[in-house]
């Protein structure tokens, strides 16, 4: 891929975002391209924005992310979200997969699992935490 990973991060945490803006911005080849605090506004940004990643929060008020994702997916399939979370539920995993998404970073093992994650979906692979996989192995 030629330029930069164009970036729109979604979280309804405000510092979180900022940070993680601030991060992607310093990592060569990446750009945040924009910023929403809800579901809704990051479909509505990606529509608009076309990004090549979405990183987007699991857990926000309003609309589903997963019906976000979902959304995103059908509308701009060369669009690909990562889900990004404090949590490591079942349930939520499933949704993630069921909506497409094509990464699970967990919020708690850093920025680099987040860089890690988008390197790799940009590769064409799924990206998974491995706390998230390990989740997913015992369930079969």
């Amino acid at each position: 891929m030629t330029g930069n990973i164009r970036i729109l991060v979604v979280d309804d945490h405000r510092l979180y975002r900022e940070g993680l803006r601030m991060q992607l911005q310093a990592e060569r080849g990446f750009a945040v391209v924009g910023e929403a605090g809800n579901a809704e506004e990051g479909l509505s940004l990606a529509l608009q924005l076309q990004p090549d990643i979405v990183l987007m929060d699991i857990a926000m008020p309003g609309v589903s992310c997963f019906e976000s994702i979902r959304r995103i997916h059908e509308s701009l399939p060369a669009t690909r979200v990562i889900v990004l979370s404090g949590h490591k539920h079942d349930e939520q995993i499933g949704q993630a997969i069921q909506s497409h998404a094509w990464g699970y970073a967990i919020k708690e093992q850093g920025f680099d699992q987040v860089r890690d994650a988008i390197r790799e979906v940009m590769e064409g692979k799924l990206s998974y935490a491995p706390q998230v996989l390990n989740r997913i192995r015992t369930e079969d």
